[in-house]
Formats: C-alpha cells, sequence, structure tokens
C-alpha cells in the first residue's frame, strides 16, 4: 500500500540528527520500566525486547496541522509494506545493547518526476544500568538517506544520497565524536565534521543521547508535573544541546473549558497489536510527552504516547504496560509533514 503525503523525516532522523550518550542522575527516572520489575535496579541477565513499529505519514498530530503543508512542491509516495522501524533490547556482559532499524521505501514525487528512496538506519547503543545512571559506554549510527537538498526540487540533480558512520565513545569525563565516509557528496555534507573531536565535560548535567531518548522516556513517573531538562551532542558541531521533555497538554480543549480538563493522559487503541502471543486490539491508556529544543530557535521535534497501563488495568500494579512507546509523531524535513511510528509487535522471547 502506498500513501501519498508529504516528506518524511528521513533527514531529521538520519542526518540532521542528535547524538551522544546517557549520563544521568538516577533521580530523574523513577525505575527500569522495561523490565516486569521496574525496581530492580540491576542489569537483568538474559532480558530480551524486542518492538516492531508501522511506519506511515500523516498531515496532523491531534489536530495541529503541519506548518510548511500546503507551501512545500515535495511529496514523498511511502511504501508502508516496505517500511518499517525495529528496535531491540537485551542484555549482555552486563550491559544494556539497545539497536535500532528504520527502514523507509518509496519515491520523492516533485515537479512531475520522482526520485526512488531504499534508505536504511541503523544504530547500536551500549549503556549500564539505573544503578549507574544508565551511563553510556558507545553509540555507534550507520545512514544511507536519500535527501533533497531544497523544499521545491526542480530535477533529480537536487536530490543526494550520503552515506556515514557516526560513532560515540564515553569516557568519565570526555566523549569522542567521529563521522567517517568514503563518499565525496557525503563528505561535503557533513563538512562540519572533518576530523574526530573531543566533547569535553558532556556529562556535567544530566545527559542522554538522541538514539536513547525515547527509550528512557519510559523510564519516568507519568505525571503532570514532569518537566525534564537534559543536554546532548548535535551531531553536525559537536556542541552540546538542551533538550526538554514534558506534557503534552489535549490540544482540543476550547478557551470555554476550566484548565484543569487540560490532560496528557488518552486512551488509544491498536488493532491486530501483538504482545508476545497474543494479538488482539490493545487499549493502551497513554500520557503524551513532547520532547523540545531550547534557545533562540526552540522547536518541538517529537510528540509521543507511552503506555501508562493496558485496558481497565488503571493502576498496572504488575507492569503489563512496560510504558511502551504506542506511538510517536515526528516533524518531516522541511516541516511539511509528520512521520509516524505505531506500535505493531512486542517480544520478550530472543531468537535463537
Amino acid at each position: 500500500m502506498k500513501k501519498k503525503l508529504s516528506l518524511l523525516l528521513t533527514g531529521i532522523l538520519c542526518v540532521g540528527l542528535l547524538t551522544g550518550c546517557t549520563k544521568t542522575s538516577n533521580s530523574g527516572f523513577a525505575g527500569t520500566y522495561w523490565l516486569e520489575n521496574p525496581a530492580n535496579r540491576q542489569v537483568e541477565k538474559g532480558f530480551y525486547e524486542k518492538i516492531e513499529y508501522a511506519v506511515t505519514t500523516e498531515e496532523e498530530y491531534e489536530g495541529k496541522k503541519i506548518t510548511n503543508l500546503e507551501q512545500s512542491g515535495l511529496y514523498f509516495d511511502i511504501d508502508e509494506n516496505l517500511s518499517s522501524f525495529v528496535t531491540e533490547l537485551y542484555e549482555e556482559n552486563g550491559l544494556y545493547v539497545y539497536k535500532t532499524t528504520l527502514t523507509m521505501s518509496g519515491d520523492y514525487i516533485f515537479a512531475g518526476e520522482s526520485v526512488a528512496v531504499d534508505d536504511v538506519t541503523q544504530t547500536e547503543t551500549v549503556f549500564k544500568g539505573i544503578e549507574n545512571g544508565f551511563a553510556c559506554v558507545k553509540s555507534v549510527k550507520k545512514i544511507k538517506n536519500t535527501l533533497p537538498t531544497t523544499l521545491n526540487p526542480t530535477s533529480q540533480s537536487q536530490f543526494t544520497v550520503v552515506n556515514a558512520t557516526i560513532t560515540t565513545e564515553y569516557g568519565e569525563k570526555n566523549a569522542t565524536h567521529t563521522l567517517t565516509t568514503n563518499d565525496e557528496k557525503s563528505k561535503a555534507y557533513f563538512s562540519s565534521l572533518k576530523e574526530p573531536l573531543t566533547v569535553k565535560r558532556y556529562n556535567k548535567k544530566a545527559f542522554i543521547e538522541n538514539e536513547l531518548m525515547m527509550l528512557m522516556a519510559r523510564n519516568f513517573s507519568y505525571e503532570s508535573s514532569l518537566n525534564y531538562e537534559f543536554s546532548t551532542i548535535e551531531s553536525a558541531t559537536g556542541e552540546l544541546t538542551t533538550i526538554t521533555i514534558a506534557p503534552d497538554v489535549d490540544l482540543t480543549t476550547t478557551s470555554s473549558e476550566s484548565s484543569s480538563q487540560s490532560t496528557a493522559f488518552k486512551t488509544l487503541s491498536v488493532e491486530n497489536c501483538q504482545i508476545d502471543d497474543v494479538i488482539r486490539t490493545v487499549s493502551f491508556n497513554t500520557f503524551r510527552l513532547k520532547f523540545s529544543t531550547t534557545g533562540e530557535y526552540a522547536q518541538d521535534f517529537a510528540y509521543a504516547y507511552y503506555a501508562n497501563s493496558l485496558d481497565s488495568d488503571v493502576k498496572d500494579d504488575h507492569n503489563v504496560s512496560r510504558h511502551y512507546l504506542v506511538k510517536c509523531y515526528k516533524p518531516a524535513l522541511y516541516n511539511t509533514c509528520y512521520m509516524v511510528y505505531t506500535l505493531d509487535r512486542v517480544t520478550h522471547v530472543k531468537p535463537q
């Protein structure tokens, strides 16, 4: 099935990315919620989790339309059958390993022409458990992305394919950030990172890297008072960037309604959702979070629904929801649409 909508987020996710690793105060987290017992402070030997997401594109989030939808002459015809986002989280040698694979397939449509897209972005991040503040050891990201170089392309020459490997290694105080590529076009695209750079004292305050921030948000207590600020390393410049995570209150609340009715909680049903061996329509009681940059060019760059409980199990005493990321919207490159991940399948059985 193909769906014609505006430009997807490959640029933002894969090359306009934020990377770094976690060295965060334990006080920011309520527990390790991907575990059956979130109070467990040790890395659980043999733990395994795989989550598969359907990938689509949409024009609006909670009634909020993307701002440049009508101005852009660039669209992406996504092949939903060939596009996916898969995460794997498991224990290895007393550490956590988090792998992600984003596959994007389809065609860019512009000025009566098209450019085929067959992109893959893979990450692997190794980090410690909550007893060590989820401190990161190493993060590696490999990208192959097809990108337009202008909002209104008129020829195929205004697209480029970039290939690169981005590696960040962490010491107690400093991080070494390296980008490697043998492709001349990619070298030009990433010209600001010609040599490995040292990011000094990256962890002098709360710190989460891009590949882990959506995962780490599972470990908060979902309350209206949640407001978390941390730093990350911006890959194109090596500079520390400040990010906030906060509740995303109901956007449909009208002026005639009291502010007390605004809430970040929302019920979200997912059809044919498979959790381990059971396939059914799952009613997730979710808590909505937004992820934002700060400073002069502050902007929201992700809206996410996290499971707080399932069905009628409001308290979720047995942690059946494990605070899964159920759905996520990310504004696309040039702000022309939202790319959407929707939870499809979860398994805790490691393949042999």
